[in-house]
């Protein structure tokens, strides 16, 4: 069993963190014998496998927890001064990883965890392998169009983190999947948008619009992708990188590219 993290990612679909790593917890107790890797760099992780047996501890440097000040376990203030964090209450933390990795992005993070489960049960050769596509290339309006979906704060993050100097389009929707509730949004971080090229769309784009202006993000608005390729052509651009909601990402690659 692979646990990769406990974060807020999905709050308006599920429920506070510290009670999903409850319910690991007891779900757990009905697989005592399970072979169990987790990403031992977060403390809910290492509280929910906290009295399992056959447990892998992969680590990925010292990465301080949002949600993690106090101890998932027992309710005292973490210490995360030193390597790793650490409860002297407790003693959650204390066990020495299996295998330290050091830092990595989140998304790198599950690449090395799922290599560990392929690597546990003898698979060497991953070339074969081909990964669900979150990122997609796309001609509209005059330009080329990197799209890229971000259904949660932290792809939402990775994405901002990883965007080249080009006009940036952010296209949020509320569907079903997406989640009814756009106030995710406030947990995301915008500021590294300050200063860039940014038009927003989608059926959310009022609540996207004001989420950047409150991290002091210069924008633009129009009603569609379209609309937004056509904008950015007509500014002299050729190029532009879109961060997508996970509608508007499907929405862009089954009506643009005719994919199914």
């Amino acid at each position: 069993m692979l646990l990769l993290n406990l974060s807020r990612d999905q709050l308006h679909r599920t429920q506070e963190v510290r009670i999903v790593a409850r319910k690991w917890y007891e779900a757990l107790a009905a697989f005592p014998k399970t072979p169990v890797i987790i990403d031992a760099s977060d403390p809910f992780l290492a509280s929910v496998v906290r009295d399992h047996g056959p447990v892998t501890r992969i680590g990925f440097g010292k990465r301080p927890h949002l949600d993690a000040a106090s101890c998932p376990t027992c309710g005292a203030m973490l210490d995360w001064s030193g390597a790793q964090f650490a409860c002297h209450d407790c003693g959650l933390g204390a066990r020495e990883v299996d295998s330290e990795l050091g830092e990595m992005s989140a998304v790198e993070r599950n690449h090395a965890l799922a290599a560990s489960v392929a690597t546990y049960f003898g698979i060497d050769d991953l070339s074969k392998f081909s990964p669900r596509d979150r990122i997609s290339t796309l001609l509209l309006g005059g330009i080329e169009i990197s799209l890229r979906l971000v259904k949660n704060p932290s792809s939402w993050q990775e994405g901002l983190r990883s965007l080249a100097d080009e006009p940036v389009i952010l296209v949020v929707n509320a569907r079903g999947v997406d989640g009814l509730d756009t106030s995710w949004l406030w947990d995301v971080d915008f500021t590294p948008l300050k200063g860039r090229y940014v038009v927003i769309a989608g059926e959310r784009k009022l609540d996207a619009a004001y989420r950047v202006h409150i991290d002091g993000v210069g924008y633009s608005l129009v009603d569609s992708l379209s609309n937004a390729a056509a904008q950015i052509y007509r500014d002299g651009f050729t190029r532009a990188q879109a961060l997508t909601s996970y509608t508007a990402f499907i929405d862009a690659t089954t009506r643009v590219k005719g994919k199914r």
